[in-house]
């Protein structure tokens, strides 16, 4: 009998009740995670006055570290909205302004989501899921509980609700970010699908996640207690091409590399790793 595919790390369960683990770190260092950007969404999108900023970022952390203990959460690296930097977000902006629907997989507090609001988006064309809910520390970071209107639906990815499916065929942007590596080749298929499932011809399905150099099979470490797969830009376009052959769907795949300092990040949040960034376009 095959191992069942873990849709959420058991560390990210086992350590809420502690701080006492390597990816924690006891004082966020805001002068390396606090892009301009990131201090401008909260002065002015969230009317966090500037010298509140640091309690308000601990107090938040504190909340969402209680909920599940990320490593994004203990090192701070949800401060730092990845969307603006992604090659597609003029396109993704410009859509969503003109009607587009989009969803963001692995969406946490929703950054990424707020930042698409402050540059003009609106939210009621947005829909938001996790396996764990961290939407209302999301309301608590950014003080938007009455003017923010996506969707949330808290769904396992590897398994979609009944409520995910009803989005099927329904969205024009796919947002999936440091969520995929998680997974080895199985799991990553089985999430891909799900994300396929909701697209229709047209559809962007952009992102990030962790990659090597070759394609490798990773053994669980320290950080990721869990067998994984790392890809290379030819073995995740390989991927898509696979998830369409058997969906009956065309991906045009587009990926490459990103360094820690084009995402704003210190160089050994990666380490030996490599960033994937992507754009995956269903064509057919």
């Amino acid at each position: 009998m095959a191992t069942p595919i873990e849709s959420e790390p058991m560390w990210c369960k086992e350590y809420s009740n502690t701080t006492d683990v390597l990816w924690y770190n006891r004082t966020i260092e805001l002068e390396k995670r606090m892009t301009p950007d990131t201090r401008h969404l909260l002065e002015t999108y969230s009317n966090v006055p500037p010298a509140e900023i640091p309690a308000h970022i601990s107090a938040i952390r504190d909340k969402a570290w209680a909920i599940r203990s990320h490593m994004c959460t203990g090192q701070g690296i949800f401060l730092n909205p990845s969307i603006p930097r992604h090659t597609s977000y003029p396109t993704i902006l410009s859509r969503l302004k003109n009607g587009a629907t989009l969803i963001d997989i692995g969406t946490f507090i929703g950054q990424d989501l707020r930042q698409l609001v402050l540059d003009g988006a609106p939210s009621t064309n947005m829909y938001a899921v996790d396996i764990v809910n961290h939407w209302d520390t999301g309301f608590d970071m950014y003080r938007d509980r009455e003017k923010f209107h996506a969707k949330y639906i808290e769904c396992d990815i590897l398994h979609p609700s009944l409520e995910l499916k009803e989005l099927d065929g329904k969205m024009d942007i796919i947002w999936v970010t440091h969520l995929l590596h998680q997974w080895t080749w199985e799991g990553q298929v089985l999430a891909a699908k799900s994300l396929a499932a909701l697209s229709r011809v047209g559809t962007l399905v952009c992102g990030y996640q962790v990659g090597a150099d070759v394609e490798t099979f990773q053994k669980a470490t320290e950080l990721m207690k869990g067998d994984s797969l790392l890809h290379d830009p030819k073995s995740f376009e390989r991927m898509w091409d696979h998830v369409g052959e058997e969906m009956g769907m065309k991906w045009k795949t587009a990926v490459e590399y990103r360094s820690a300092e084009q995402m704003g990040w210190e160089p050994s949040d990666l380490g030996p790793r490599r960033l994937i960034h992507f754009t995956a376009e269903r064509v057919e």
